[in-house]
């Protein structure tokens, strides 16, 4: 059996504990970086995938835009041949100012 390649070992997935009904949350604008940068984590999701925890560790993240559902359910696809992780499915939306995120 051939060693996992530096690739595998850097994008090892996180696989949630348990089951999760739909968040909301912000994506916040930071002001020394002059953009829109930092998603802050739920304690929920936190629940969800506690390695997360781990101060010590590094941690990234794998994005990929599908531009239509066809190419979303290919990819879709794809991951469940190759038994990858399910993922998590994130959309952006405007919000008023005034909301508060609720879940």
């Amino acid at each position: 059996m051939e060693a996992p390649s530096k690739t595998q070992e850097e994008y090892k997935q996180l696989i949630p504990k348990t089951e999760f009904p739909e968040l909301i949350g912000k994506l916040t604008y930071c002001e020394g970086n002059r953009c829109w940068n930092t998603i802050r984590l739920r304690k929920e999701i936190m629940g969800l995938f506690p390695q997360l925890r781990e101060k010590r560790s590094n941690f990234g993240y794998k994005m990929k835009i599908c531009l239509n559902y066809s190419e979303l359910l290919k990819t879709i696809k794809l991951m469940e041949k190759r038994k990858e992780a399910i993922p998590i499915l994130l959309t952006f939306h405007r919000t008023n100012l005034s909301e508060s995120p609720t879940a």
